[in-house]
């Protein structure tokens, strides 16, 4: 099955964006010598960044317990995976990585969605990141911007090293295929903003990846963050919350929306801000022809904010089914 938007590889290729990813490593090696990674396949490049529930949990015998045809590691697929802090600076077989996220099995999707591609992710990701992270702009008190200077190198550098391999034949061809995003839950917490604030930044950050990796209208999936986190929410696994009155010192909100009646809860200030995070995300897809949100709110999570690796699981299988939907768009 070919993506219907795919031209042929055959002697030109063409540039996207790249899905989540981590290191690619050969069986009984700890890295891939650059040398020796070569495909008869041409190359899909998937980009998989976001936020703590990209970067996931468990380690690859808890995911081969939770999934058992992830049967990891998997060689045939690249993994390039970085935290805005660290990179491997290479390509390692997916599943050796030391943390696995929903880009296990989306990657296992996508392999078996396009078998007569090679399947490459790249993930980068940073815990409790804004999206104000991930934006070219003026760096403030609490946000570096680092993710948004981490991609600023790492995606030409991933495209040009796929584009000298194509030069050197040691792949026909590659493609940059989508975009996968986990993201939102930290400017669902804390002060109340105007709505449509999110959106306006969504759409900033996806123009400057197409940008930079000169393509239009790229494929997009999104995980819409999951209503658990709401303070309306009373769950075993929550979190026990303040009154106004027990606030510490600090940039904290006047004054939140529920109750510090001992029961444990979302975690998030506002439960009206999450709502207006979550009509962004799903008005952003709204607007692009090739897009999809995937409902997160059934799956539980371990704590306030994070999913068990059955959790993972599951979203990277809704996230490869979404995505093998919009490719056909």
């Amino acid at each position: 099955m070919s993506p219907r938007f795919f031209p042929s590889f055959a002697g030109a290729f063409c540039r996207g964006l790249l899905v989540l990813v981590a290191p690619l490593i050969a069986l009984g090696s700890s890295a891939l010598a650059a040398e020796k990674l070569v495909s008869s396949k041409p190359v899909l490049l998937f980009l998989c960044a976001g936020q703590s529930n990209m970067g996931g949990s468990g380690s690859t015998a808890e995911y081969n317990t939770a999934y058992p045809d992830a049967r990891l590691p998997r060689p045939e697929i690249w993994f390039r995976g970085s935290n805005v802090e660290t990179d491997t600076g290479g390509w390692r077989a997916l599943g050796t990585q030391l943390q696995h996220g929903p880009e296990i099995v989306f990657a296992l999707r996508m392999a078996a969605a396009f078998p007569e591609h090679t399947i490459a992710i790249l993930k980068v990701e940073r815990a409790a990141t804004p999206i104000e992270y991930w934006m070219p702009g003026e760096p403030s008190r609490f946000n570096s911007r680092a993710g948004f200077l981490k991609l600023e190198t790492l995606l030409p550098e991933v495209v040009a090293d796929l584009r000298d391999r194509v030069a050197s034949g040691s792949i026909p061809g590659f493609k940059v295929a989508g975009l996968v995003w986990m993201q939102g839950e930290a400017d669902s917490n804390g002060i109340m903003l105007p709505p449509g604030t999110y959106l306006r930044k969504l759409r900033t950050f996806v123009r400057y990846i197409e940008s930079k990796l000169e393509t239009r209208d790229i494929p997009v999936v999104l995980g819409r963050i999951s209503i658990q986190v709401s303070p309306n929410v009373v769950r075993e696994r929550g979190m026990l919350r303040v009154s106004k009155s027990a606030n510490p010192p600090g940039p904290l909100p006047d004054e939140v929306d529920h109750v510090n009646d001992g029961q444990r809860r979302g975690p998030v200030w506002y439960h009206e801000q999450l709502m207006r995070v979550r009509a962004d995300q799903e008005a952003f897809v709204a607007e692009r022809s090739r897009a999809a949100w995937v409902d997160l709110d059934d799956l539980d999570l371990i704590d306030g904010w994070h999913f068990f690796v059955a959790g993972y699981v599951e979203m990277g299988r809704r996230f490869g089914d979404a995505m093998v939907q919009v490719l056909k768009r």
